[in-house]
Formats: C-alpha cells, structure tokens, sequence
C-alpha cells in the first residue's frame, strides 16, 4: 500500500483481527507489527516496555530491524533517545512524532538520529503510549524511512485510530504472561512438594492430584483410596469423618456453609497418623475482572477447582539438607552433618564413631554449631531444625 493511501474499514478490521490474535501468544506479534506497519508503508514497527527510571527496555517485539542494531539499541541508545525521553511523560493513549520534540536541525545533531536511526536508513517515526505508570511506560512505534518525510496529519489520525487497540492488546498479553509466569510456578510447587495435594471439584470429585498424594494413595498401608472419582477412606478408620470434613469444605467454598479449613487425623497401624486439611480454595472473582461472586459462579461453571485436599505423611518428609543449613546459618559441611545426625535421632557418640571421628572433634563442632544457630544446647537446636521448612 502506497504511504499515503489511507486504509478503509475492512483493511483496519483485518489489522485489528491480526493484533488482539498476538495477545495469545508472542509468536503472531510479527505478523501483527507487520500488518500494522504495512498501513502506514512501513517494515519497521515495534513496541516496548521500558522501565522509566533506567530506559532500558524490559519487554520489546520487534520486525523489520537489523538484530545487530536492536542489540545496540538496548545496550545504549535506548538510554540516550530523545524519543524515549519525552515517553515518560506522555499519557496512555497519547500519539506523537518528531515534530513534538526535535526540530530537523535538532535532529541532525542528536546522537540517537544521527548514529543509530540515519545509518539504517530511517529518520521519522510515528507512535501511541499504550502503558504509563509509576515504574514503566510502554510504546508502539513505526519508524519511516528518510525518503518518505514526516509523517502526514492522515497518519497521525490511523494512529489514533489504532491506539486504544494497541493499548488493550499489550495490556491483555501482559496479564496473560503474568497468568502464565504464576501457573508454571504455582505447577513447579504442586508437582514438587512431599505434601499430598487433591483438587476437588463442586460436585466432590477429584480431579487432579500430585505425585506426592498419587504416591501415598497408592501405599496400602495408608488406607486412602479413590473410588468412584472420590476420596475415599477404609472402612472403620475415619471415613465417616472424612466424608463430613470434605462436606464441610465444599459448602464453605460453594457458599453454602460457613465452615473454614479444617483438619483430621488418619491412623495407620504400623506409622503415624496421616494429617488430612481440607481447604475451600480463595475466589478468583477480582482476578476475572467480574462484578463480586461472578467470577466465583464462571468458575464453577467452567470446573475450577473449588477445594485443596492436603496429605501430610510426617515420615516422608526429606530431611534438611546440608545447602540448606549453609545457606541459613553458615554452617561447614562437617557441622551440617553433625547437626542433621542430631536431627535425626543420633547420639553425640554415635555419630563421632559413624564418621571416625574423635568425641573432642564432634564436640567442638556441635559448639561451632550452637554459636552459629543461636541455640543454647542440644534440646533446643533439634527443637530449630525441626521447624525448618523444607517441604520441596
């Protein structure tokens, strides 16, 4: 399309269709800057997400630039841009162009036109703040080429125009990234935690479970089950009490009831007794950006899960590890194996003959390790240890 051929109706919309089609996924940005800067006789379009106190850029999806000088770009030239500059303090939804800051003569004394825009053979640009806030801004830019001059009050307008749909875009898939970013983490802790984690949906049902809870289900000798899509105890050892506790979560997180978490025991004949929570998940209605309780009802409807059953084994839990210990209170290896014997049940001389070692040795250690943990004896560092958390 000529420059100076403004698009129609049809042509917007397709464009339109191709942006809010990149808020899925990162992969359709370079159709879409494409697109967009195709209306405008342009292959080079990009946006950004700077942070406003350094003007490094924290976010950026590019087409149509040389990677070399993109590199450039965020090693130097985005600190020095007049362009990036005056972003700081324009409005979300604002257009502007050179004319807005820099005269020509201006231009051609400036750092960022004359070395780094001019010798890829652009000079001119057009471009919308979608995002300004206290610690970042965001912008979409398309540069022009030298040859085809400033930009022209028609194009000025097509921004405009695009603006609010630009702004919506970046922000949806940046909500989105967040969602993801929180779901590979929130995946990481339920595959890797020794605590059992049952989901259960409105209806009762069970519909995921981590290894850790698939570990201890499928030990017989824990007397857990699922049967009939449901969490099932063996007769005669708490079922009953199971069944009342997981009723009485599910009303609380249906609204049905007023009951907050609660908790039981599950004896086992040859090991302590199982912990069992269950726990009405939080609801999610600000998080949908719905009006108070609809989220909830959408998330029902759609089968969120709606209850966290949670298993705690108090014999499988790991021991502490030797990073750890290092990490929290300066401990050599040695001391961290004298303190995770004594953790575990070990005698002073117990240990000093395990590791061949002399008792003055474990002794002087043990010192090393009670000035270091501030315990003040025996009794009261197995007693720090042992609140340590170290579920994964």
């Amino acid at each position: 399309m000529p420059p100076h051929t403004m698009p129609n109706d049809e042509q917007v919309t397709r464009i339109l269709e191709k942006i809010y089609a990149a808020t899925l996924n990162d992969a359709f940005w370079p159709e879409a800057l494409r697109a967009v800067g195709g209306l405008f006789g342009s292959e080079f379009a990009h946006f950004e997400v700077l942070d406003k106190k350094s003007g490094i850029p924290l976010y950026f999806q590019n087409e149509g630039a040389d990677p070399a000088a993109l590199q450039d770009y965020v090693d130097h030239y985005s600190a020095v841009s007049p362009r990036v500059a005056a972003g700081k303090w324009l409005a979300a939804g604002a257009v502007s162009c050179d004319y807005d800051f820099l005269t020509e003569t201006e231009m051609d004394r400036d750092e960022f036109y004359v070395d780094f825009m001019q010798p890829q053979g652009y000079r001119y640009f057009v471009s919308a703040n979608l995002i300004n806030d206290a610690k970042t801004f965001g912008v979409f830019s398309v540069q022009r080429r030298i040859e085809q001059g400033h930009v022209s009050d028609g194009e000025l307008a097509l921004m405009r125009r695009l603006a609010p749909h630009l702004s919506q875009a970046v922000r949806i898939r940046m909500r989105l990234a967040a969602a993801e970013s929180r779901g590979r983490a929130e995946s990481f802790l339920f595959e890797k935690s020794a605590t059992g984690v049952v989901f259960l949906g409105c209806d009762g049902a069970v519909q995921s479970l981590n290894p850790a809870a698939e570990r201890m289900i499928a030990d017989p000798g824990n007397g857990i089950d699922i049967r009939n899509a449901r969490l099932a105890v063996a007769a005669g050892r708490e079922a009953e009490a199971v069944d009342r506790l997981i009723a009485r979560a599910l009303a609380a997180a249906t609204g049905t009831g007023f009951a907050a978490a609660g908790g039981l025991a599950i004896s086992r004949p040859d090991a302590l007794p199982l912990s069992l929570l269950a726990v009405p998940l939080p609801a999610r209605s600000a998080a949908a950006g719905l009006g108070d309780g609809a989220g909830d009802a959408l998330g029902v409807l759609m089968g969120a899960p709606v209850v966290a059953l949670l298993l705690i084994d108090p014999s499988a839990s790991a021991p502490v590890s030797e990073e750890l210990l290092r990490a929290l209170f300066g401990l050599t290896p040695a001391e961290s194996r004298l303190a995770r014997a004594l953790l575990g049940g070990q005698t002073l001389g117990d240990y000093a003959e395990q590791a061949k070692i002399g008792i003055r040795t474990a002794r002087t250690h043990l010192s090393n390790v009670l000035g270091k943990t501030g315990a003040r004896n025996q009794i009261a560092l197995v007693r720090l240890l042992g609140g340590l958390s170290y579920d994964i």
